[in-house]
């Protein structure tokens, strides 16, 4: 549905350097100052709209960061699943040789390099040869 402001909001908001600029230049930097303009200017049912859209805006941010955040936890958690495996198995092929520092090693590692030692893990004759990067 369009409205006919939708053009005057395009032509301002549409670039966003250009609203940066143009927000910064109507907006009072502190809240309560912003607060005493939207009283005086559009009255206090406005202001209530538009905190009402700030809260939303807010809330849509704090459920992405959630979400990003839970996804960075399940990609921990299966790394260091991987890495756990992949320590054991090291354990059990060979043995004295799996030092606190092959540990640290495997606890640092990317996905990507687990991934590439696990591939050798069959192959490798040695701890160094299936390590090396």
């Amino acid at each position: 549905m369009s409205t006919p402001h939708d053009a005057l909001f395009k032509a301002v908001l549409g670039d966003p350097e250009h609203a940066r600029g143009e927000l910064r230049s109507i907006m009072p930097p502190e809240p309560e100052q912003l607060q005493q303009l939207l009283d005086r200017v559009v009255g206090p049912n406005a202001k209530d709209t538009i905190m009402t859209a700030g809260e939303r805006l807010i809330q849509q941010g704090e459920e992405r960061g959630i979400l990003k955040g839970i996804q960075q936890g399940e990609e921990r958690g299966i790394l260091k699943g991987k890495c756990d495996v992949l320590l054991l198995v090291l354990q059990q092929r060979f043995g004295s040789q799996v030092s606190a520092d092959v540990e640290r090693r495997l606890t640092t590692a990317s996905a990507e390099q687990i991934t590439a030692w696990a591939s050798r893990v069959m192959s490798a004759a040695t701890l160094a040869e299936l390590l090396a990067d």
